[in-house]
């Protein structure tokens, strides 16, 4: 079984473009074969010009999450590049499906409380400089910050203690339109869809 994997949250999205644009290497796909997206969520994309709705639909209504310009907004973790390979993953998801590969996706998928979220980690160990709408704070530990307010599962353990450990503005709340998938994205409706980052730690 092979498994081609993309890459789109905080990793930028060049790479994922580049491989997208060559098949060259995944001529043999079968059902034995798996694509899998990674968090290709409305909190990591970039401002994204909506296609003519006479060619493409979106997936659900966006009306109240456009800009001024008409496009999609940003979203709170927006990733350069994103806008760009949303096709191009669209075109990979069509090769498998024609060719019986399987498609499996994920989803940053939050509570509004977790740990993960700097409003939420300088709020119990950083009362001064509280960010109630949000922000980046890391990497952890910093002088201000006391040892609480944090994820505590082991790989945020092992982060804090190299000091690597990063928290994050409010993002992919589940259930908003930041967690959804993009909405052009042609997820089809048999994939394999895995929730992560929903428990406490």
């Amino acid at each position: 079984m092979s498994l081609v994997l993309l890459l789109l949250a905080l990793t930028g999205g060049a790479v994922a473009k580049k491989k997208a644009n060559s098949f060259a290497s995944c001529e043999e796909i079968t059902a034995s074969d798996a694509l899998f997206i990674v968090d290709l969520q409305n909190d990591f994309m970039e401002p994204f010009p909506v296609p003519n709705p006479d060619k493409q639909k979106p997936n659900y209504d966006i009306s109240k999450n456009l800009d001024d310009d008409g496009k999609i907004m940003a979203g709170s973790l927006a990733v350069d590049g994103s806008s760009e390979i949303v096709e191009p993953i669209n075109a990979w998801i069509s090769y498998f499906l024609k060719h019986g590969g399987k498609i499996f996706a994920s989803l940053d998928w939050h509570k509004e409380d977790h740990c993960s979220f700097c409003r939420n980690g300088t709020k119990a160990s950083n009362p001064t400089g509280y960010k109630p709408h949000g922000g980046v704070c890391g990497p952890l530990p910093q002088q201000a910050f006391n040892d609480s307010g944090r994820c505590v599962d082991r790989v945020a353990k092992a982060d804090y203690r190299r000091g690597s450990l990063m928290q994050w503005p409010d993002h992919c709340v589940m259930q908003r339109f930041g967690s959804r998938f993009q909405p052009f994205l042609k997820i089809p409706g048999d994939a394999v869809v895995v929730k992560k980052g929903w428990d406490p730690l």
